[in-house]
């Protein structure tokens, strides 16, 4: 995981899928990474459906460390279960869709943090680009308010960047840390953080995002695409490229 991160790749899905593996093996009293176990688990997720099939590569990596630094008769993932790339398709978003959702957000109504961090944590994807993982990686130390600016470190490929922001994002993101700063009587190490200070989870965020979506009793697709949190980062990519 440590070789993993030094590249860039953060561990969060990883992490989450290997505990999968490991509840497996616990359920079904496997002490034994063998191909039976291996291909067990892969088909058991196969049948589950979904469209990103990435954790295949989680499972045969680990397969790799164990046989190179614990067993060597350890199974590896055969490439014959490499899954396709599937990609996904982005749901645009309306004017009119964006305007109703930040509507719903500014009186979401929950007994979490994210009562008053939702808005302002989509807002940072709509508004500067920021993805899911990034927003959510945000510590206190990286907002420069007084300069208008943001760093934005925990970046997919490992390279940081600073990010202007408008008048508008300051006071949204200071009435944001004043109120965190009210309601947990310390600074958070995450801008973004849970009930219990913990920084937020990348399902909550999925979770949070339809819930204001139904709030603001917007329709939807009744088939693919659905919208979802990352449309926004789609939608800074889009609006940016139709600018007059």
């Amino acid at each position: 995981m440590d070789f993993k991160t030094s590249m860039g790749a953060y561990g969060t899905s990883r992490t989450w899928y290997l505990k999968q593996f490991d509840t497996y093996c616990l359920e079904h009293h496997l002490d034994t990474v063998d191909k039976e176990c291996v291909e067990g688990w892969v088909a058991e997720w196969l049948a589950r459906g979904g469209t990103y099939r990435s954790w295949m590569s989680y499972i045969r990596d680990f397969g790799r460390w164990m046989r190179t630094h614990h067993d060597p008769g350890t199974y590896v993932l055969s490439e014959q279960w490499k899954a396709s790339y599937v990609p996904a398709r982005p749901y645009l978003l309306s004017a009119a869709e964006i305007e109703a959702f930040f509507t719903a957000a500014r009186s979401l109504d929950c007994g979490s943090p994210w009562r008053w961090q939702a808005r302002v944590f989509f807002t940072l994807m709509h508004s500067c680009g920021l993805g899911t993982g990034e927003a959510r990686n945000l510590r206190p130390e990286h907002l420069n308010l007084p300069a208008r600016c943001i760093d934005v470190v925990a970046t997919r490929i490992g390279q940081a960047r600073r990010l202007p922001i408008t008048d508008d994002i300051v006071t949204i993101l200071a009435a944001c840390q004043h109120t965190s700063r009210v309601q947990r009587g310390t600074e958070t190490k995450y801008v973004f953080f849970t009930s219990t200070g913990q920084q937020v989870g990348l399902t909550s965020i999925g979770v949070i995002s339809n819930r204001i979506w139904n709030a603001a009793e917007l329709a939807r697709p009744g088939n693919s695409p659905q919208p979802r949190p990352y449309e926004f980062r789609h939608h800074f990519a889009y609006a940016n490229l139709h600018m007059p």
